[in-house]
């Protein structure tokens, strides 16, 4: 495909903004990443 990998500051500025908005979303419904992610795991399998 050649796709360019972007730069390292590139990488930790998306991954920081990918985790604030994890934690918003736990946050809104009341619970922890881990158990959202579980039960969003969960959903696409059952698909």
């Amino acid at each position: 495909m050649n796709l360019v990998v972007p730069g390292n500051p590139t990488l930790q500025s998306q991954g920081s903004k990918i985790v604030d908005e994890a934690h918003r979303i736990a946050r809104e419904r009341g619970g922890n990443i881990i158990s959202i992610v579980k039960e969003l795991v969960n959903d696409v399998k059952k698909k």
